[in-house]
């Protein structure tokens, strides 16, 4: 089973800047999936990526000015394409000389590198960090971890990722998901990854397994009648959930006992377990 982890756990482990890992996500040279609010990635390629990149191998020259001419002679960027992105601000300048713009050679070798291993040219200059190259040299400082996190999420929104579930999610039922998933999984029926301790599978399929195996899961429950407070405790749920839930008709009302509302305990599994693996409050991770 693959492992996946999070965009902050590359940065961390393998050097592989989020930035840089959003724009292998867009450049489809990286393959990733949504879990919550998170965007998880291999670790295998974050590793890969990470060797391959080596931003370190720059840093020596990280403060170095370099003549734009000489930028395209060194490392095929054009000079046209290098003020381009001087004027905009995409690359540090560090002074003219003789009309001829002067930018850290760190960031000019980077890009270069970057870009030919895309195998996309200079025109691939969307894919390069933004807002400037030589965010990939800065380091870790826990106060810039948060904005640089959120930032990357921000540039992913619009391109479509697969959707993951767990069912580690599924707060009371996590027994009966995580025995159907895994052997879904034996048997090849779907592909699954692991992330920590949770097992994830497409979100797609966990709802059609869900919807599959109502029948069987809660076939015992049948005729069962249950006090609405006995419902919130046993299946973990706010009595205003299963109030909206009632207004929306999603369950029923089936009687009243001593000022009690009952219900039918078979639909209140059944709107339970959609809730806890559907709905934000499955997503607890950090």
């Amino acid at each position: 089973m693959e492992r996946v982890i999070t965009l902050r756990d590359a940065w961390e482990r393998y050097d592989l800047h989020p930035y840089l890992a959003v724009a292998l996500i867009r450049a489809s040279r990286m393959w990733a999936v949504r879990y919550g609010g998170l965007v998880l990635v291999r670790d295998e390629d974050a590793r890969e990526w990470g060797e391959k990149l080596d931003v370190k191998r720059f840093e020596h020259l990280r403060g170095k000015p370099i003549k734009a001419y000489h930028v395209e002679k060194k490392y095929g960027i054009p000079h046209h394409t290098l003020t381009g992105w001087a004027r905009s601000g995409k690359i540090t300048t560090v002074g003219n000389h003789h009309w001829n713009v002067m930018v850290d050679e760190a960031e000019a070798a980077f890009a270069a590198h970057f870009l030919k291993l895309l195998d996309v040219g200079p025109r691939g200059k969307r894919l390069l960090p933004k807002p400037n190259i030589g965010i990939v040299f800065d380091g870790r400082n826990e106060k810039d971890v948060a904005p640089v996190l959120r930032r990357s999420k921000q540039l992913l929104n619009g391109y479509k990722l697969e959707v993951c579930a767990s069912p580690d999610d599924a707060g009371p039922f996590v027994e009966l998901c995580r025995e159907a998933v895994q052997q879904a999984v034996e048997s090849g029926t779907v592909r699954a990854y692991r992330f920590g301790d949770r097992i994830l599978v497409p979100m797609e399929f966990l709802k059609r397994l869900v919807k599959q195996s109502y029948d069987g899961w809660f076939a015992d429950l049948d005729g069962h009648v249950i006090h609405l407070s006995e419902a919130a405790r046993k299946y973990e749920l706010s009595l205003g959930t299963i109030f909206v839930w009632l207004r929306d008709g999603q369950i029923k009302q089936i009687g009243t006992q001593k000022n009690r509302v009952l219900l039918c305990e078979r639909e209140i599994a059944q709107a339970a377990i959609w809730a806890w693996l559907f709905s934000s409050k499955s997503y607890k991770v950090a």
